[in-house]
């Protein structure tokens, strides 16, 4: 790793920021960091040709059509829609999800490392 940079520097780079741009710029500097950040992936994929699919995806494309074809997959996709019905409660069981999947590839990383 080029940078050994552990929590406790971070933590502290972050206070400096703070000091020094203060809470009322903050959100300015991010929202400028974001726009550049969207406007170069913009810019770096435009004149190239849209991306390949992966046989996988592939696959998983006719898999998918062979079901809705068939007439399985519409009754399952009506079942998840009716159980959560509030979006901010299904945003939040996502949400809840996705950290627990995130959780368990960071604790087997962690478990790798010497």
């Amino acid at each position: 790793m080029p940078f050994n940079i552990g929590i406790p520097e971070l933590i502290l780079i972050l206070i400096v920021i703070l000091v020094v741009l203060g809470p009322g710029r903050l959100p300015k500097l991010g929202k400028a960091i974001g726009e550049t950040v969207k406007q170069y992936r913009g810019e770096s994929t435009k004149g190239l040709p849209p991306p390949q699919k992966s046989r996988w995806e592939k696959a998983s494309e006719k898999r998918r059509e062979d079901q809705m074809s068939v007439g399985e997959a519409a009754p399952r996709q009506q079942m998840r829609e009716e159980a959560v019905e509030d979006p901010v409660k299904r945003a939040s069981i996502t949400g809840g999800w996705r950290l627990l999947k995130f959780l368990a590839k960071l604790w087997k990383w962690r478990r790798r490392l010497p």
